[in-house]
């Protein structure tokens, strides 16, 4: 359904996961009628939200990754680790936020999966009280329908593709065991780079719709996360939710808010992402 002009991005957002950006404030950018500006071009403004018990946010969450993407090192040692997390803590993090890449868990369909570099990171975050939020990204080639050398942000879409996706899901969240607080499903969706070099907002509807079930049955208390758009891309926004109709298989709505030179809580004309999608 579409949303009307000043629909803040996620109604009922409890709380807000923010990679390596420390915000005192939530700053929620909306949309003013298009009639309120010349020219009828939408305007931004920044509202600041007071936390609240049913809205606490936001949470920090900081990203460490283990793995080093060297074949001949292909992990940082458990104290290097270590000291990542600690340093996580000592900014404030929340959340500790981690990569786990399909192409490196399963290089090839019948390899034995490989979560050493997720289990650093998550043992580390544990160990420190920090919750968890696993980001599911990347394609193999032997998961892509005709693939090739290079496919790792060629997103599944066929069927064949989903359902292998699928059983990528099943295998991460059965080895978590419910030790993941979030779960988001790919990065960046609206970003040419990160989907096959064709953002297609329906395209993302299928994937969440594939996922939801299998993040419901095996991990029921961890929280769907959609993958993190490119700043505070509303037109993508409004094209998936199209796609959706009124379904939501998600809980929280990711944005990377990336603010350029500017401080994370100041108001900006710019804050809309003026991408492909529209603002």
């Amino acid at each position: 359904m579409k949303s009307s002009p000043s629909r803040v991005l996620v109604p009922a957002l409890a709380v807000l996961l923010v990679a390596a950006v420390a915000l005192a404030t939530l700053l929620v950018v909306e949309r003013a009628h298009p009639d309120a500006t010349a020219g009828g071009e939408a305007a931004a403004q920044g509202k600041v939200c007071t936390p609240s018990a049913d809205r606490p946010g936001p949470l920090l969450d900081l990203g460490v990754q283990a793995g080093t993407g060297d074949p001949d090192a292909p992990l940082l040692p458990p104290d290097q680790v270590a000291t990542l997390v600690d340093r996580a803590v000592g900014a404030g993090a929340d959340v500790v936020s981690t990569d786990v890449s399909w192409e490196s868990v399963l290089p090839t369909p019948d390899a034995t999966p490989l979560f050493d570099a997720l289990d650093l990171v998550l043992d580390a975050a544990q160990e420190r009280g920090l919750a968890v939020r696993v980001q599911l990204t990347g394609s193999p080639a032997w998961a892509v329908d005709g693939g090739g050398d290079d496919d790792r942000w060629t997103p599944p879409t066929t069927r064949a593709e989903l359902g292998r996706w699928r059983a990528f899901v099943g295998l991460v969240l059965r080895h978590l065991d419910g030790r993941a607080d979030y779960v988001e499903i790919w990065s960046e969706p609206d970003e040419a780079a990160y989907w096959g070099g064709s953002p297609d907002p329906a395209a993302y509807a299928r994937l969440l719709r594939a996922t939801e079930p299998v993040v419901r049955r095996l991990a029921p208390r961890s929280i769907l996360v959609t993958g993190g758009l490119g700043g505070n891309d509303l037109g993508y926004l409004d094209q998936l939710y199209d796609a959706l109709g009124e379904d939501r298989p998600f809980d929280l709505v990711g944005v990377h808010p990336f603010s350029g030179s500017l401080p994370p809580f100041a108001a900006s004309p710019t804050a809309l992402s003026q991408g492909p999608f529209g603002a």
